[in-house]
């Protein structure tokens, strides 16, 4: 009974998700590559011997329905979800791309390395709670196999990608010299700031009582008592047991309306009190840090680690292309 209802709500959203990405395929096509616009039984594309249902695709942007509906209405939720809908897709195909490749190879995992990874997986995502894992399975209506498949092509494109891709990169240690010397304002360290903070948050939507709060805890700064003391005291945030102590922070970090704030202070001075959002806060700069030059030392790794992101992207990209140049791929445009 339980399994019924759940599968009754998630083919009523996948149908809902269905209709209003549908309503925007006309505006947005799936693929150039597609020569008529058409919806074919519920098929999206054919990559080789494969079937790439619509539900499929729908099951993807299913789980991402309810965040774009919250941050976007109207043609702009209907353009995000045509996006979501073309991204879902692009990434079945590329997915079973890979996994074609590595069929029509000779190298093969052996079934224990499955068994072996699956049971890791288990043992890190639901403290080896097998249970859990199948009663979420139920709630998605998807079998074990089903997700086991899927597991198992996970494993299989990251393999491939390990072999046709991340193996083949080699970043010189001039390429890392010259990214460096040609980007130095990019690899500059930022000033940073030692905050400490005093928040004081309304109590059953006592904005005045809240605003006197903290009018009185800025006195008492003023008058000589130490600004922890009085967080300890005061502060309604996590943080008051430490007296407010934020740590070193950078001002991108900080809420604009804050960073104007904090930007002013000099070292050991205080604020005045700020009210944003409901909340009353009151600053301290304990100390600063300006902007100053990285050594090569120091930013190397960084800048090895961004080159070789960069190259695998390309790599993977142009190892893709090839792939799809070799490849029968049939997209059906949805049409409302």
């Amino acid at each position: 009974m339980v399994h019924s209802i759940y599968t009754f709500w998630r083919s009523f959203a996948i149908q809902t998700s269905l209709l209003m990405v549908l309503g925007t395929m006309f505006l947005f096509p799936v693929s150039s590559r597609s020569q008529d616009a058409m919806v074919v039984d519920g098929v999206a594309a054919h990559v080789n011997k494969h079937v790439v249902t619509m539900g499929e695709i729908l099951e993807v942007v299913e789980r991402v329905r309810p965040q774009l509906m919250a941050n976007y209405k109207g043609k702009a939720l209907q353009a995000q979800l045509a996006r979501t809908y073309k991204r879902a897709l692009n990434s079945i195909i590329e997915r079973l791309l890979v996994v074609d490749a590595y069929n029509a190879g000779d190298a093969k995992l052996p079934p224990w390395v499955l068994e072996q990874r699956v049971e890791q997986h288990i043992v890190n995502r639901y403290n080896g709670d097998r249970s859990e894992l199948l009663g979420i399975l139920v709630k998605e209506d998807q079998t074990y196999e089903e997700w086991e498949e899927e597991f198992e092509h996970r494993m299989i494109v990251a393999l491939m990608r390990s072999n046709y891709v991340e193996q083949n990169i080699e970043v010189s240690p001039l390429a890392i010299q010259q990214q460096f010397e040609e980007n130095l304002d990019k690899y500059r360290v930022p000033p940073t700031y030692r905050v400490s903070m005093i928040q004081v948050m309304p109590k059953e939507d006592d904005v005045a009582d809240a605003r006197q709060r903290a009018e009185d805890a800025h006195a008492r700064i003023v008058a000589g008592e130490a600004f922890a003391d009085v967080a300890k005291a005061v502060s309604d945030d996590k943080r008051a047991e430490s007296g407010g102590d934020w740590g070193w922070v950078k001002a991108h970090l900080v809420r604009p309306v804050l960073r104007e704030t904090l930007l002013k202070l000099k070292n050991g001075q205080t604020s005045g009190i700020v009210h944003a959002d409901g909340v009353f806060y009151i600053m301290h700069l304990v100390d600063s840090k300006q902007e100053t030059d990285a050594s090569f030392e120091t930013m190397q790794p960084l800048i090895e680690r961004e080159l070789r992101t960069q190259a695998s992207e390309e790599l993977y990209a142009f190892w893709l292309n090839r792939l799809r140049g070799k490849a029968y791929i049939k997209v059906f445009d949805a049409k409302p």
